[in-house]
């Protein structure tokens, strides 16, 4: 046969098949088949004669149209394949979806929306989603679906492949096809940013600024999908016709993980202020509108923060978070609203950014689209959103190649100590898990371990194997877990404002979703060095609150499941009692407000941070002038086994510093809002905070173990300590002969010290979680009138904003200009030790007195260099840098 004749069979047979597939949209059989296939989408009644079907299994991470390779695909096969749409939201996957614990509604609403807006785009292209909700497995579910086709069909499976970490979470489709029929076959497709690094992930550098030079592809397009392509051949199921609700997911989710229904209805907007978990509508996180925000971000705007400032954004504040006033202080600045921004307050991009994280988590938008319509940048200045897509990568990448080099991140390897990885608003975060006593029953006690500034969760393993040894023959004490938490560590840094209240929600969650879930413990104890001390103070005194109103740093209620705390070498502010009695003589009998009841209705000062250029320069250059030093700075942090400072150490802070992103924790340091006072979160016996009928504080009054290096260059250890142990009962002080890092410079004295404490104190916490429990059981739903905390707006807030916080004094300014140059660490010599005395708290606001009795203080105006250095000064010693 010629050429010629070859065509025109090929072009008659076409049309045959093309009036066929016509015909059959237009008079479908129903007599072959009980499943009722709508004509609304042009597919055939029966599936009894379909011979090839091509299958798209959309999932968390991939729920859109756009650049979706698997849709694409599908639509671009044969001709006579038919196309099967699916999600299947099975019990298995959809509880380790991240947030369903912490944050059940919100994740629930998100979802359920998520997959109605993509039935509703489908629909336009002539596809029908299915969706099947229950079930024990994804695969089950799978293969009872697909046994409505013949055996003999040829069925395509396409699934996104999410990435090595995320596929061991466990909740993404590929994770779970196991026992699929021999006729299916997988086929994973991916939208990665760069193509080329994944090819070969064991070759990728830990060190960002390497990875870019070994990078050589550029970030790869999107692929639109053509819905014109699909030409009719969608096929669909009666009985996974109905999308499922918010409550429908809610009740799933309820079911599996045993959830109290009062708990999470606490837990709702409970998340990071202006991001779909905090604030912002759940209906706003779907496809078809996150690409008009996106349009109107770069088009309307030009992607200027000034612009996108008054485009109006719903956002409802939690009142019981101090996240969230901390936020919104940050970001109203000197002004009257939240809802104008100042710019100047917020990292560049930040406000679209907070809007990105669960629709990049959900998938409802493709990393590579974002990336692409971003057009403005240049080489001094990147765009934040850029940054915000490059840094998500990126971090996919590293846990790639932990996962697949190294034996300590991996399940099934025999490490004592071992690294994983969860997810918190969607951001990739690392943990490290230890079993310290292999008796241990499931839902024995845990022990929760927090870094401090610019360390991470490795630096703790030191203490967590001595602990392991002294504690193996234990039958109560079970794992032990340390995060990376957010902006630290192998964890992401997204270009966001970081808080001590952001980093106490981080916590909060971390306990929900990894401590007491993953890990199943019954009860924990959490403890941690210089800021990690503190904000672990913080998140026991929010968890220890299972109070629906009570104001904490995440908003919602805790476990209840804390009964001890351990600090070594905590930062943060202790009020001494003389300081605290002048207070109310000065009061004139008028209860003082605590820092978090002040924040929590808006007294604090304005937040007139450094202009954005000048903080990024000068964190840029603090962190250039310190990663060459980190070894003699570490040094002298370790006065007394200066060999503990090894290369695993250092080069662990110098990887971690070079993240992309890790900047914006530098900069934040310039803007960070009134601490609490230890005196306020512990309950002490004097500076502590009087409740209110409305303004109720999380506290936590259980034990505490302070193992204190007393030989701290960075400040009076021993006068802290000392301090600590005064505030109320149940403390207990070990001086250990150390510097500002015990855990790490003499692990094995801290391990005796905390297991030592933990036998001690064991009566009184295991009765300190019995009262817990008893008052929840007593516990009834109060008035809606008590769980309102008064907004900004409130005319005696407003009022009285400006006078509720001393000003910074003279003393105060001058005590931080020194510590500042002693951060620099000079050559310590013999006769002049290197420490601080207690005469301060530094540049730490005490508690505010009522706004009728007047403070006097002295205002002093500094050079504005000066005041440069002095908030990057206040921002080291609060949080130790």
């Amino acid at each position: 046969m010629k050429h010629h004749d070859i065509v025109h069979v090929l072009s008659l047979f076409s049309l045959i098949v093309n009036i066929s597939q016509a015909f059959v949209s237009v008079h479908p059989r129903r007599e072959e088949s009980g499943h009722h296939l709508s004509s609304i989408f042009a597919a055939s009644t029966s599936t009894d004669d379909i011979t090839a079907l091509d299958v798209v299994l959309f999932g968390i991470g991939d729920l859109r149209t756009d650049d979706h390779l698997g849709l694409i695909q599908a639509t671009e096969s044969s001709s006579f394949s038919r196309i099967l749409p699916l999600v299947v939201l099975d019990e298995e996957s959809i509880s380790k979806v991240p947030g369903v614990v912490s944050h059940t509604f919100d994740t629930a609403s998100m979802i359920a929306e998520t997959v109605n807006d993509l039935k509703v785009t489908l629909a336009r292209s002539k596809l029908d989603l299915q969706v099947s909700v229950g079930g024990p497995s994804l695969s089950e579910q799978l293969i009872k679906i697909l046994e409505n086709f013949p055996a003999e069909a040829v069925i395509r499976l396409h699934v996104c492949d999410a990435g090595d970490a995320d596929n061991v979470m466990g909740y993404a489709p590929i994770s779970n096809l196991d026992g699929l029929p021999e006729n299916v076959i997988v086929k994973p497709w991916s939208c990665h940013l760069w193509v080329q690094p994944w090819s070969n992930v064991a070759s990728v550098s830990k060190r960002y600024p390497d990875f870019e030079d070994q990078r050589k592809d550029p970030p790869m397009k999107p692929v639109s999908f053509n819905g014109s392509t699909v030409n009719g051949r969608g096929v669909s199921i009666a009985e996974l016709t109905g999308i499922p609700t918010a409550e429908d997911i809610y009740k799933l989710l309820q079911t599996k993980l045993s959830l109290d229904d009062d708990r999470c209805e606490a837990e709702r907007n409970s998340g990071m202020y202006a991001t779909h978990w905090g604030g912002l509508e759940s209906s706003t996180v779907v496809e078809s509108k996150i690409q008009d925000t996106i349009q109107t971000y770069v088009e309307k705007c030009q992607e200027d923060d000034e612009v996108y400032a008054k485009i109006p954004v719903l956002c409802t504040r939690n009142p019981q978070s101090l996240e969230h006033a901390s936020m919104c202080w940050n970001m109203r600045g000197g002004g009257e609203s939240e809802d104008q921004p100042v710019p100047n307050n917020m990292i560049a991009g930040e406000r679209m950014n907070r809007q990105l994280l669960a629709p990049l988590m959900l998938g409802t938008v493709s990393p590579r689209r974002l990336w692409h319509s971003m057009k403005k940048g240049s080489i001094l200045f990147k765009s934040p959103v850029k940054t915000l897509v490059e840094t998500r990568e990126w971090h996919k990448l590293l846990a790639a190649r932990n996962i697949q080099t190294d034996s300590q991140y991996q399940e099934e390897s025999n490490e004592s100590t071992k690294y994983k990885y969860w997810r918190w608003h969607g951001l990739l975060c690392r943990y490290a898990e230890a079993d310290l006593a292999k008796g241990a029953n499931p839902g024995s006690e845990g022990v929760v371990l927090v870094h401090g500034f610019g360390a991470s969760g490795a630096q703790l393993t030191k203490t967590i194997d001595c602990l392991s040894e002294k504690l193996s023959g234990s039958t109560t004490v079970g794992k032990c877990v340390a995060p990376d938490i957010i902006g630290f560590g192998e964890s992401e840094k997204p270009p966001v404002t970081y808080t001590g209240y952001m980093w106490e929600s981080f916590l909060g969650d971390f306990i929900k979703d990894v401590a007491t879930t993953r890990c199943q413990m019954d009860s924990f104890v959490i403890g941690g060095n210089s800021i990690g001390g503190f904000i672990s103070m913080c998140a026991a005194a929010n968890d220890a609150s299972i109070d629906p109103t009570a104001i904490s740093g995440g908003g919602s209620p805790g476990t209840g499941k804390c009964n001890g705390v351990i600090l070594m070498n905590p930062a943060g502010v202790i009020q001494a009692k003389e300081d605290v009695v002048a207070m109310e003589q000065a009061s004139n009998g008028i209860p003082l407000q605590s820092v978090a009841q002040v924040t929590a209705t808006d007294g604090l000062p304005p937040c007139k941070p450094l202009p954005r250029p000048v903080a990024r320069a000068f964190g840029t250059g603090l962190l250039a002038y310190l990663r060459p030093q980190i070894r003699e700075i570490c040094i002298k942090l370790y006065p007394t086994n200066p060999g503990a400072v090894d290369i695993f150490l250092c080069e662990n802070i110098l990887r971690d510093s070079l993240d992309p992103g890790a900047i914006n924790v530098m900069i934040s340091g310039s803007k960070l809002p009134t601490p609490r006072t230890y005196n306020e979160v512990i309950a002490a016996d004097f500076g502590q905070a009087s409740d209110t009928e409305t303004l109720k504080e999380s506290t936590f009054i259980g034990p505490i173990l302070v193992a204190q290096g007393i030989l701290d260059p960075l400040n009076d250890a021993k006068g802290r300590a000392e301090a600590l142990k005064k505030l109320r009962s149940g403390i207990t002080v070990d001086p250990l002969q150390a510097g500002h890092c015990p855990h790490d410079e003499v692990p094995d004295q801290v391990a005796n010290s905390i297991a030592t404490w933990l036998e001690a104190t064991r009566e009184e916490r295991t009765a300190m979680l019995q009262n817990a429990k008893d008052q929840a059981d007593k516990a009834t739903t109060p008035e809606e009138d008590t769980a309102v905390v008064p907004k900004a707006k409130d005319e005696a807030v407003e009022a009285t904003r400006e006078e509720k916080i001393p000003l910074v004094q003279e003393a105060e300014y001058q005590a931080v200009k020194n510590v500042l140059e002693r951060i620099a660490m000079p050559p310590k010599t013999e006769d002049q030790p290197v420490q601080i005395t207690r005469e301060e708290p530094i540049a730490m606001p005490q508690k505010s007195v009522d706004p009728t009795v007047k403070v006097t203080t002295q205002e002093v105006e500094t050079p504005a260099v000066e005041k440069a250095e002095y908030q990057a000064a206040k921002s080291s010693i609060e949080y130790e840098i």
